[in-house]
């Protein structure tokens, strides 16, 4: 609660002030001789010695406010044989400890705290139900057969001690401990008869004798006999011979013919009065899975016996009948192997290829008693045509040169493919059409160049050779200057031609003269004179006759 002010008027005093975690009178305020009684909250307590406070004539109060801290528990309480999880010296309300016991010890489950836990109470006490650590006991020792035990206690650290009984020797440790998870420990000795006999043989007789009064011992004398290991069954397909079943005896193991066996041929009788080793088995004479061929079959002859277990290979999907049947084709591109062997000898199998493959290998093959198969593997290859001899001046490319695949040619930069571009391979293995050939590429020679010269870069004009064209002097060149040879034996563009130079038509006329000659193509000759009605001029000035060339510079002529 916060604090309220009040007026002091004929004395009156405030509200004490009330501090976190405590309580006050409720009264608003207080006369003289008035007293404010306080109290904590639970899990807090008053720090001072009083808890009430009283008003004063003067206006005060007569001694202090009492203020409320937070409650808190002592260092937790001793259990014997016991210890908390915190040593601290003080805890909050609320707050939990747990005790575990010393070795040696467990909590008393039948107790007033099996968990072992206490709280810190709002009085600032621990809980009174203290977890009780009582001494670890274990359940009666272990039963040993022939043996007896000394020792009555059963608590932690208290021992048995086992002897045998007459007649029987101890083996292991004779004496065993209560250990801390109520279990004893180490394991218990066994009793074992005692051998008056050697290994391998047992006591036949009384082991105990008594002298009766004529002094003579009673029953007859006890003889030690070799163990017996039993009779053993023949085998399924299959015959046991062992003369003698007692110690050291051999036993061996032989199977029919046509059956293999499986496990160990011999087996002798140990001392222990068992066989050694594991039975064994004889199993049908067993070649292996027969190899399918690729793109081929494989069937079993009517004639062979066939017998529960003869499985050929089965496609996805196929349902397994009681007996497989005797015939199976081979589609698949890559073997497909049994599932299980043949189980009886002999086995004979034929093979026959998919047409367009023939056999390379044996057609039949036989599994015989020696589990193994007669002859190699065989193979179904492709029936293919012989390659055609190299193309010169080119290659030709195949997959592969089965019947009905295709052969193509192709002719290297510069030739041209005479002949079938494309082969077959027929069914008689022989291919179709006719043997193509490579041809050099060349182009017919080019028309000459009238007025102008025709240059080759090769006289054999193959594909590639360029033509280059110039003309005579006074001769202009019309159209492509070089031309070459392509792949389709012509050469590009057209041919070109040298025109002759042709001057302006018309000379301009000089002051005072005029022009004589009417052609102006290369070499053509143009004469000036002067006019004959000028006077006052005495003589030419720059060249009288000028020749057509490719140019004219007329300006020099003039005259005065």
């Amino acid at each position: 609660m916060g604090s309220a002010l009040v007026a002091y008027r004929n004395h009156l005093l405030p509200t004490p002030v009330v501090h976190e975690h405590g309580t006050e009178d409720p009264a608003n305020h207080f006369k003289p001789s008035e007293t404010a009684s306080f109290e904590c909250t639970p899990g807090n307590k008053l720090l001072t010695n009083h808890d009430t406070v009283t008003c004063q004539k003067d206006g005060t109060w007569d001694r202090s406010v009492p203020t409320c801290d937070p409650q808190k528990c002592g260092a937790p309480p001793l259990v014997d044989q016991g210890q908390p999880d915190s040593s601290n010296e003080e805890y909050n309300v609320g707050e939990i400890l747990r005790y575990s016991c010393d070795i040696g010890y467990t909590l008393d489950q039948t107790g007033p705290n099996p968990t072992g836990a206490i709280s810190c109470l709002p009085s600032g006490q621990w809980e009174e139900n203290l977890p009780i650590c009582q001494l670890v006991r274990c359940g009666d020792p272990p039963v040993v057969a022939h043996a007896t035990y000394t020792g009555n206690e059963r608590t932690f650290l208290s021992r048995v001690t086992y002897s045998c009984k007459p007649g029987y020797r101890l083996q292991g440790d004779d004496t065993v401990e209560c250990v801390e998870d109520a279990s004893w420990s180490p394991e218990p000795p066994s009793c074992t008869p005692c051998e008056l006999c050697k290994s391998g043989y047992k006591l036949v007789g009384n082991i105990r004798r008594r002298c009766n009064e004529s002094g003579e011992w009673e029953g007859p004398d006890p003889v030690c006999k070799p163990v017996s290991c039993g009779r053993l069954t023949n085998p399924a397909n299959g015959r046991v011979r062992a003369t003698v079943i007692t110690f050291q005896a051999e036993a061996t193991y032989e199977c029919d013919e046509g059956y293999q066996l499986q496990g160990d041929s011999t087996r002798t009788c140990g001392e222990d009065a068992q066989w050694a080793g594991t039975e064994p088995v004889c199993d049908p004479v067993s070649c292996g899975p027969v190899i399918d061929v690729d793109f081929g079959s494989y069937k079993v002859p009517p004639s062979t016996p066939s017998a529960p277990g003869l499985c050929i290979p089965a496609r996805a999907g196929t349902v397994w009948k009681e007996r497989a049947p005797l015939f199976a084709k081979v589609t698949a591109s890559g073997p497909t192997k049994l599932r299980s062997a043949f189980p009886q000898s002999p086995v004979q199998v034929e093979y026959t290829c998919d047409d367009g493959f023939e056999l390379d290998g044996p057609s039949e093959r036989t599994c015989g008693a020696d589990a193994a198969w007669t002859e190699s593997d065989p193979e179904c290859r492709p029936v293919m045509c012989e390659p055609p001899p190299p193309l010169d001046n080119g290659i030709y490319e195949y997959k592969d040169l089965k019947v009905g695949s295709i052969l193509r040619y192709i002719c290297n930069s510069g030739y041209a493919l005479k002949g079938d571009e494309v082969r077959r391979c027929l069914e008689d293995l022989s291919l179709s059409g006719r043997e193509p050939f490579c041809e050099r590429i060349t182009c017919p020679k080019p028309e000459p160049l009238e007025n102008g010269l025709l240059i080759l870069s090769d006289t054999t004009l193959v594909m590639g050779t360029t033509a280059r064209y110039r003309c005579n002097e006074g001769y202009l060149l019309q159209g492509e200057e070089s031309r070459t040879c392509g792949n389709n034996s012509q050469f590009s563009g057209s041919t070109p031609s040298c025109n002759i130079v042709e001057c302006p038509s018309q000379p301009d006329v000089i002051a005072n003269g005029q022009v004589t000659g009417s052609s102006f193509t290369f070499g053509s000759i143009i004469s000036y004179t002067r006019a004959t009605r000028a006077t006052g001029w005495k003589a030419w000035i720059g060249e009288r006759v000028a020749q057509t060339g490719v140019g004219i510079n007329q300006s020099r002529l003039s005259h005065r």
